[in-house]
Formats: C-alpha cells, structure tokens, sequence
C-alpha cells in the first residue's frame, strides 16, 4: 500500500445505482404513455415451487407496479407438461399486450430448457438468452443485453470507471455472466473497448492473470474464492456471486460473495458488496429490456447499437416492413422484421457466412441474416441500391449450403 496508507475502497453500491435508473425508467414510462399511449408489458411464467424463484418472480411483478409496468403471472404447477408450457409460450409471443417474456430458470428435470428458449420470440426475450440474441451481442449490434452482464456495466460506467483500454479479468465462463460480459466489454463502443481474459476451473494459475485486472469481474460460484494475495493494488472489483454460508441466531441466511471482501477491500479502489451489489441491478436491467422491448415493438426506436455510455441510447424511429424470404427445399416463410442497421454500417464490415451444423441452427442463422437483407430492402428502392442489395443476397448465398437459398421480395 502505497506509503504505508491503507487504502480504503469506494464501495459500488448496486442498490443506490439500481434505484437511480429505476427513477428514469418511471419517468420514461410515464411519457410513453402519456404521448404514445404505450404501455410496456412483462410476462413472467413459474413452473413448479422453487422458494428462490418465487422470492424472484414476485420481486419482478413488485417491480413492475411500482415503475408502471404492465405484468402477467403464470404459476404453472411442477408437473406442467413441456406442450402446455409450450403452447402457454405461443400464446404470449402472440399477444401484443405482452413486449416481453420471462421464463423463470431452473425449470422441472422434465421439461426441456433449451426447447422452451428457443421457442421464445427473440423479440420478446427481454432475458437476451435466445441464440438470436447471443448472436447478435456478439457481432456488436444487440436488441437486449443480458440483464446481470448488462447491469455490471452499468455499475462500472456510472460509477466513473474508465474501460477503454483496461485490463479486464473475468473469473467464470458461464452463458449467464461470464461469456456475456467478456463480449459487452470487449465491442468496439463506448462504455467497452477493454482487453478482456476469461480465467475458468481449468485454467492453470488463475492469481496470475488475476494480478493484472485493472477491472477484476468474479463469477465463480464458490465463496471468497478470490483472496486478497491475488489482487494488486488500485484493482476495481465486481464480486458477482451470492453464497449462503450459515444462519444468524434468528435464522436470517448469511452471505457472502465469490470474493474475501474484508481483505481485498483494503487493496481495491472499488469494490461491490455482498448483498447491495450487483444483484439489485438484475431485476433493473430486466425492466430496462421490457420499456426497450416495448419502444423497439411500436417502431419508437430502431434495432441499432446497443452499448454506449447510457443503458441504451434511442435511435431514429424505424419503419415496418415485409423481410426478405428464406426457402428451405420447397419450404417457404416470409420473416417480418424491424430496421436494425445501416446500410453503410452493413457494407463496411464482413458478416461470418460459413454455416454447418444443426438443421435448427442454420435456421437461426439464416433468420439474422434476413433481418440483415431486409434492412437493405427498407432504406432504400432506388437501381443504385437494388443492385447493392442483389450483389449482397449472391454473395450471401454463395457462401449458403445449397439447401438453403436466400431471395429479396
């Protein structure tokens, strides 16, 4: 510690900052009703009797009253069969009432997760979990964050925390945390731009990259995994885990997170507590996603970039139009979609065409990229940009298995 001075950390309080955006969501809620007669609606779907998840799903619905947010409750019991969740899940994606859906994890050992994610509409997937969603996160240009990642950059951003160009060190390599917030933070954009390392249970000297976090985001799963000996001085510190480690004399659970934060506080210039940290963002982002959802359904903003210094900034209003088909072997369906991005944005970068695997996968795949061709369809119909768009959809499908041919309408 520099000249014997015990350095004593700023403490990011999630619950603080939680509360601040959770006052301009009110505030935003109220003018799209008010100018736009919209009101953003959330549907969240229990199976089973899960206490953690009840404790969650009913903290969401309080949530939702409070800022003015429409909310549906389905509590199915723990022997719904996989259909009825399914054709419940259709229903939803249906009703234009509802801008987002919420399927509350873990579901019963009976019920396949993976099937009932990808039956969400990626319109409505206000958790940013359907592989439309991860993909799109990942190529710079996503609809929704997912809500615990996206809340963690948040946390850094309006806590002051300079990211571009810091060492970022994530501890976890989870599709809920770790994976999400190593892609958000390493985009090209502002509240990003960092080096980002993934440190996971097989990586052989996890102290060793931990000493180089500037920014140090810890998701392990285990209690006070990451000790005071494996930070440097000056390090910000994310602690994203919650670990009940006893019980008080009253019974109240004890936590802890996935960092000693009584010794690594003397080190940090930063640090999030255990609880009061990140976990009162999560239910925030998740509201955040649902008012986004709502504005992106009713064309008040456009399907653009999603991670700058502001939760998310608002684009120009976009307009509704027919997508571009997609032909599988006689098998023809027509995908409308939303504008998403620019047509000089499109042509300056080089889109990953190489598709194999899965028959569903391809699917998903081919799904983005008519979002793709239908925004070039949408921005313009002058010869100019017809033969742009022609040039664009041969390239595509040069690049396409046979099985699959790409056609403008």
């Amino acid at each position: 510690m520099r000249s014997g001075v015990k350095m004593t950390a700023q403490i990011i309080s999630g619950t603080e900052i939680a509360k601040q955006i959770r006052e301009e969501l009110k505030q935003e809620i109220a003018e799209l009703k008010e100018k736009h007669n919209l009101i953003p609606g959330l549907a969240t779907v229990l199976v089973g009797e899960d206490p953690a998840s009840q404790v969650y799903v009913k903290s969401k619905v309080r949530t939702c009253d409070a800022l003015g947010v429409y909310s549906e409750r389905y509590d199915l019991p723990a022997d719904t069969s996989e259909e009825e969740l399914l054709t419940l899940i259709d229903k939803l994606n249906k009703d234009q009432k509802i801008h987002g859906i919420l399927v509350q994890l873990p579901l019963p050992k009976h019920i396949n997760e993976t099937r009932v994610l990808y039956a969400l509409d990626p319109k409505k997937d206000v958790d940013g979990f359907h592989p439309v969603n991860v993909g799109k996160l990942m190529i710079g240009e996503p609809d929704y964050l997912p809500c615990t990642p996206h809340g963690i950059q948040q946390l850094l951003i309006r806590s002051g925390v300079r990211l571009e160009g810091a060492e970022v060190v994530v501890v976890g390599r989870s599709n809920i945390v770790g994976k999400p917030i190593a892609n958000i933070l390493l985009q090209k954009k502002d509240g990003a731009n960092a080096t980002v390392t993934i440190c996971h249970t097989r990586t052989k000297d996890i102290a060793f990259h931990t000493r180089r976090a500037d920014i140090l985001i810890v998701a392990a799963g285990k209690p006070k995994t990451i000790t005071a000996d494996m930070v440097k001085e000056g390090v910000v510190v994310i602690d994203v885990g919650v670990n009940r480690i006893g019980k008080t004399e009253s019974g109240k659970s004890i936590l802890c997170g996935d960092v000693d934060f009584d010794a690594v506080k003397e080190k940090a210039k930063a640090i999030t507590p255990v609880p009061g940290g990140v976990g009162p963002m999560t239910i925030t982002m998740l509201m955040l996603n649902t008012v986004r959802a709502a504005k992106l359904a009713a064309g008040l903003i456009s399907r653009s970039n999603a991670t700058e210094s502001k939760a998310y900034p608002d684009g120009e209003a976009s307009s509704k139009y027919s997508g571009t088909n997609i032909r599988t072997k006689g098998d023809q369906t027509s995908w409308p979609t939303n504008l998403h991005s620019s047509l000089h944005k499109l042509l300056g970068k080089s889109l990953p065409l190489m598709i194999s695997g899965h028959k569903d996968v391809k699917v998903l795949l081919l799904k983005f990229l008519s979002d793709v061709l239908g925004n070039l369809k949408a921005r313009s119909s002058t010869k100019d940009s017809s033969k742009t768009r022609g040039s664009a959809i041969n390239k595509l499908n040069s690049s396409l298995s046979k099985d699959y041919i790409i056609s403008g309408t």
